[in-house]
């Protein structure tokens, strides 16, 4: 919940203002566009969102907010924002957990830089934020 509250304090001043900024350095209106509609729009949706459920968690940190409340909003955020992907490996279940919302905006960044550059895409490598590992295979003795 702490997460999410600090999140819900961003200041978007910043990131109207380099949106701004576009119009004078890429005269191209598709790209503008894309990079509205793929990076800045997505961000805002995103601290806009934090910011509605913020009101519930400062609500709770104050004594009186309703804990059940509290606990499915974030796990409503968590599965929006977050994914899980199990893999097996050498009787190994790695459970890796991973910022999908995230992820897709470092891809639009990359694709943005990409087309102001004129070079070749190459999708960003994801990174799990957090994992788990259980092993099922048999103990020798």
């Amino acid at each position: 919940m702490d997460s999410y509250c600090h999140v819900a304090t961003t200041e978007l001043s910043q990131l109207d203002n380099a949106y701004g900024n576009l119009d004078f350095m890429i005269s191209n209106k598709s790209i503008r566009q894309s990079a509205y509609d793929d990076i800045f729009d997505k961000m805002r949706n995103i601290v806009y969102q934090f910011r509605s459920e913020a009101y519930h968690f400062n609500l709770l940190q104050n004594n009186k907010g309703n804990f059940a409340v509290c606990a499915l909003k974030v796990s409503e955020l968590n599965q929006k924002y977050f994914i899980s992907e199990e893999e097996n490996i050498h009787g190994y279940v790695n459970t890796l957990i991973y910022q999908n919302v995230f992820d897709e905006v470092d891809k639009s960044l990359e694709k943005f830089r990409c087309k102001i550059y004129r070079i070749k895409y190459v999708e960003p490598k994801r990174e799990p934020t957090s994992g788990k590992m259980l092993y099922f295979g048999e103990d020798e003795k």
